[in-house]
């Protein structure tokens, strides 16, 4: 009869053998393959590279995509068609004082009062966008 302790050591791996040493290491290059992306690319069938070098790489981007508002100034004739047609009343018009020599005062295109030299100009509260793209 063993004791329990010549059990317990017959059962546990050899460190000193060659099975206890090359299997573990076996499993690990196994992982490494899986998880590492540049071996992925080499292996056949490997996976796509999830990272895009944006500037060089342009990102094509799904039709729903709605991004961050960008309100070009200089195109705005202070109309309010976009404020009128807002479903959640996000988008407001703002006054700000311009000095006479200043690019953004450009009376063809925005409503300007010659008396107080006060443009007006829009602005959208982000907090409360929808993103519909009626503007």
């Amino acid at each position: 009869m063993k004791s329990p302790k010549s059990e317990a050591e017959s059962r546990r791996r050899k460190v000193g053998t060659i099975g206890g040493t090359v299997r573990p290491l076996i499993a690990t290059i196994k992982q490494t393959l899986v998880t590492m992306p540049g071996i992925n690319r080499l292996v056949p069938g490997g996976r796509k590279p999830v990272t895009h070098l944006y500037p060089y790489q342009k990102v094509e981007l799904p039709l729903a995509y709605r991004g961050q508002h960008s309100i070009d100034w200089f195109k705005c004739i202070g109309c309010e068609l976009c404020a009128k047609v807002c479903p959640n009343e996000c988008i407001y018009f703002e006054f700000y004082e311009v000095e006479p020599t200043s690019e953004f005062l450009n009376p063809s295109r925005a409503q300007l009062d010659e008396m107080k030299k006060v443009i007006r100009r829009p602005a959208v509260d982000i907090g409360h966008c929808l993103f519909c793209g009626n503007c």
